[in-house]
């Protein structure tokens, strides 16, 4: 049986080719992958690793969304202070 991370990096480089990530997400999953305390005696199959993959994928996705919102209400507010500063 293939390796976790063997079958770990090919999924994220198919994930990549295919367009379904960026590079960005495809470096950062790879950071969390190596990062991972996995057991040699631990056997996952390609879909169990995909699954965990785009799970993460979508948390980062989502984490990235939340920064996106607070960085826009930051700008928007400190727009209003400014414009309060001018009258």
């Amino acid at each position: 049986m293939q390796t976790y991370y063997k079958l770990a990096f090919q999924t994220l480089k198919n994930f990549y080719d295919l367009k379904l990530i960026s590079e960005v997400e495809k470096t950062q999953m790879k950071e969390l992958i190596l990062n991972q305390n996995v057991h040699s005696d631990v056997e996952m199959n390609l879909d169990q690793i995909s699954k965990f993959i785009l799970q993460k994928i979508k948390k980062l996705r989502q984490s990235d969304k939340r920064i996106d919102i607070k960085q826009d209400s930051l700008i928007s507010i400190e727009e209003e202070t400014d414009e309060d500063d001018f009258r």
